[in-house]
C-alpha cells in the first residue's frame, strides 16, 4: 500500500473555511460553532507537504505549511505532533 490516512485537527474562527492539502488531495472543512475542525487526509509514503489554509468570509487567508515524512516506524509520532491552530 503506497498511501496512508492521517487525521488533522485544529481550531480557527467558526466563520472560516479550512482547506487541507496534501500531495494526494484537497479537503475542504467547515469548523464547528466553537471553531474546531477535523479531517482525515491521505498522504504518500515518504515526504509529504501538508498545507492547512483558513480563509475568512472576507477572503483573508492564513496558512500553515508542514513537511512531514511517513514511514512505518514514525507514523504515530507524526500524527501526534500535528496540533494545529489557525486564528485569524
Amino acid at each position: 500500500v503506497s498511501s496512508r490516512t492521517i487525521r488533522v485537527r485544529g481550531k480557527t474562527d467558526p466563520e472560516n473555511t479550512v482547506i487541507i492539502s496534501t500531495n494526494e488531495e484537497d479537503e475542504v472543512v467547515k469548523p464547528t460553532n466553537l471553531g474546531d475542525f477535523t479531517a482525515s487526509v491521505s498522504i504518500d509514503a515518504g515526504t509529504n507537504r501538508l498545507i492547512i489554509q483558513a480563509i475568512t468570509p472576507e477572503g483573508e487567508k492564513r496558512e500553515i505549511i508542514q513537511t512531514i515524512s511517513f514511514s512505518f516506524s514514525i507514523a504515530i509520532a507524526v500524527i501526534c505532533c500535528l496540533g494545529l491552530f489557525i486564528i485569524i
